[in-house]
């Protein structure tokens, strides 16, 4: 596989070398599913071959050119995953992570490494109890994406600089069954929306109900008769 994988990074294809115009773009098209979250197409022509065998699972072999967009230098491989069975960081309730993956939402670096070989480091779940009994959900501001609606109540671990987050308006059944959403301070209502009264009125919190109609399907256009 590994000499396959050269002779793609010098841009040969059925024996022809390809013009840097010929050579198509490299983009996922089901390799990162194919290997559960791990999979990654590469451009070998780009590739750093000194860091290969350390950012990727060379057992795990290549599954050819249809998960990924391109027809020539850009191979899928699996990034080499952290051990799932650390005792360390599985004492803690932790999840051991790799350098080239993404934490969980809502998980913050626990301070060690549970892998020193390939620098996989100890992610631990933020959780609070207060918070989950008003619905909200941790997250940390600096890595996670804020929801739309939700706003910052306390901290659920203020060492890791995690926060509670809890929705601005909490669900109406009333509002609900009448078609609309609620909508508090900071929070866009959409245009031509129609006011169907308060969901909560201590807290300012609007329902409204948008009246833009959804888009009609555009008939397909009739034949010219030749």
């Amino acid at each position: 596989m590994l000499s396959f994988i050269i002779s793609l990074s010098l841009g040969f294809v059925g024996g022809e070398k390809l013009t840097p115009r010929q050579v198509p773009l490299c983009e996922d098209s089901g390799c990162q599913k194919l290997f559960q979250g791990d999979g990654e197409c590469v451009d070998t022509e780009e590739l750093d071959w000194s860091s290969l065998s350390t950012r990727y699972d060379m057992a795990a072999g290549t599954p050819g050119h249809e998960v990924c967009t391109s027809s020539c230098n850009c191979q899928c491989l699996k990034k080499l995953t952290c051990p799932m069975a650390s005792k360390s960081c599985a004492k803690k309730k932790g999840e051991c992570i790799s350098p080239t993956s993404t934490p969980p939402t809502g998980w913050y670096y626990g301070g060690f490494l549970c892998d020193k070989k390939y620098k996989c480091k100890c992610y631990l779940q933020c959780k609070n109890k207060k918070c989950a009994k008003k619905k909200g959900i941790c997250l940390i501001p600096a890595t996670d994406e804020i929801p739309v609606g939700y706003k910052m109540l306390g901290p659920c671990n203020p060492k890791a600089k995690c926060y509670c987050y809890v929705p601005i308006c909490p669900p109406n059944d009333l509002c609900k069954q009448g078609g609309g959403l609620c909508y508090g301070k900071g929070m866009a209502v959409p245009p031509d929306s129609k006011y169907l009264g308060y969901c909560n009125k201590k807290s300012k919190c609007k329902c409204f109900k948008t009246t833009i109609p959804p888009p009609t399907p555009t008939p397909a256009p009739t034949p010219t008769p030749t």
